[in-house]
């Protein structure tokens, strides 16, 4: 899905230069890497009838793992060209935010957000970490020299959509689930979508992890290995390689 909606979008992207506020960034990158882009299109199909019950998860297990590695993926593909073609992801960002169906267009932006993997990547915090903390930064670093991108992808994934709304959704005792009823209400909808986009705005907007610091001690990747072993910022157990999973549902539906 998500190459696909590239197709269509570059061949609708004809600015030359591209000024985009923080809000049209996190619209747009929410709708081409999660609303569009993943298995999510399926829950929230407006032309479905929709089938909710709050004692059930509505979201089984394989489909939200599926939802997760879709979005990370497709968010570290979106990171690689922030960095080596800044212009060109601007351009299909607006392209996105412009074309994509989405909600709302202006939902505003999380300020502080940014905040915890400012500091994780900040001189301070390698300067001051003591020889047995250093010690498990150096064992990450073969894996954020690998991954880069998705290491990052996978913590901004994480906490700006798996950590939200999506989880009430998820919730509650195991139910059975059909492709045949929209699963998520217009409502949570907009909530899930809202809140992903107000995260991902100043992370498109002003979030640049790879750009040189004269008095930085650690250089792009290497400074993602704070962030790598975080408790708090990564799930150790997401994949760093793949694109998608497979989906089983049973035939019939219990909500």
């Amino acid at each position: 899905m998500f190459d696909q909606l590239l197709v269509w979008l570059e061949t609708r992207s004809l600015r030359t230069s591209v000024e985009l506020d923080p809000e049209m960034m996190g619209v747009g990158a929410t709708a081409l890497c999660l609303r569009w882009g993943t298995y999510l299109a399926i829950l929230l199909d407006e032309s479905r009838l929709e089938a909710g019950n709050e004692r059930f998860s509505r979201v089984a297990e394989e489909e939200m793992m599926r939802i997760n590695i879709e979005f990370s993926s497709n968010l570290a593909r979106l990171l690689k060209w922030l960095h080596e073609d800044e212009e060109r992801c601007f351009r299909l960002l607006e392209a996105a935010w412009s074309k994509l169906p989405m909600p709302e267009r202006h939902v505003g932006l999380s300020q502080d957000f940014l905040e915890p993997y400012i500091q994780l990547l900040s001189p301070l915090f390698w300067s001051a970490a003591k020889e047995e903390f250093r010690s498990r930064l150096d064992r990450a670093l073969p894996t954020v020299r690998e991954h880069p991108y998705r290491v990052l992808a996978n913590s901004l994934a994480l906490h700006s959509y798996r950590n939200g709304p999506i989880e009430n959704i998820h919730a509650g005792r195991e139910g059975r689930f059909s492709l045949d009823h929209r699963r998520v209400t217009e409502a949570e909808s907009r909530a899930i979508l809202q809140f992903t986009s107000r995260h991902l705005a100043p992370v498109i907007a002003s979030f640049r992890p790879w750009e040189d610091e004269p008095d930085h001690p650690i250089a792009w990747p290497d400074k993602l290995a704070g962030i790598y072993i975080s408790p708090f910022l990564t799930s150790r157990s997401w994949t760093l390689t793949e694109e998608s999973s497979s989906v089983r549902l049973p035939l019939d539906s219990q909500t």
